[in-house]
């Protein structure tokens, strides 16, 4: 009876230690379990805050192109009334070239996707809300349409033209003053002249007016993803 009363006390000895290792063994999960959320949680608003960085970014560029656009279709515009005008000269097209025509097209090369990325690339891309990365990718398939129209209406606005018509004359020619600068004005083709710059004005306007239209709408879907990514950073 002794012997059975010690092993009895030593069961339920054993069964304690091994409910307190259970309960200790939970505790620590638990506990682990907490820190790991409270890091996704951090990592999580960093990512955010850091894509709230780079879309601002973007959206400061994106308002400056679409100003740059609107005064160079201005300019275009005031151009057009001039040489439509009744009292128009062939000379009228080569002193706009010489003192007034800016040849650039304004664009973005390239917009901020560093953070969604480094997302992307480390695997972390679960730790975003589902509405967020779903307006990151209609944003993301917009940018890269804009990327590729603008990359072939540029390239296809560089090659047209005559440029040993247009480029002696234009106003960021190397030589656009002096003696030389007058005889060439002499000797070029006038109308020639005036049919590639009535081209290049009329390629200008159309990448202008495409551009402001993509540009527009990209620049009201990272508005709203801002708006949405402030509900979510603390």
């Amino acid at each position: 009876m002794l012997s059975e009363n010690k092993f009895s006390k030593y069961l339920l000895y054993a069964i304690g230690e091994i409910v307190l290792v259970v309960i200790g063994i939970l505790i620590a999960l638990s506990i682990n379990t907490t820190n790991q959320k409270i890091k996704r949680q951090e990592l999580t608003q960093t990512y955010l805050k850091s894509l709230m960085v780079d879309i601002v970014q973007d959206t400061i560029e994106i308002e400056a192109i679409i100003m740059h656009h609107i005064s160079d279709s201005l300019k275009i515009s005031e151009h057009r009334n001039i040489l439509t005008n009744d009292d128009a000269t062939l000379d009228d097209v080569v002193k706009i070239m010489v003192n007034d025509w800016d040849p650039r097209i304004g664009s973005i090369r390239g917009f901020n996707t560093q953070t969604f990325d480094a997302l992307v690339s480390t695997g972390n891309i679960d730790l975003i809300d589902p509405d967020i990365l779903e307006l990151l990718g209609k944003i993301n398939r917009l940018q890269e349409e804009y990327l590729s129209f603008i990359g072939e209406f540029i390239d296809f606005y560089r090659k047209s033209g005559d440029p040993t018509i247009i480029n002696p004359v234009g106003s960021l020619s190397v030589i656009n003053t002096g003696p030389i600068f007058d005889r060439m004005i002499e000797e070029i083709d006038k109308v020639r002249l005036a049919n590639n710059f009535n081209g290049k004005l009329t390629l200008k306007r159309q990448t202008n007016r495409v551009s402001i239209s993509f540009l527009t709408t990209i620049q009201q879907e990272k508005i709203k993803l801002i708006k949405l990514i402030n509900k979510k950073v603390n």
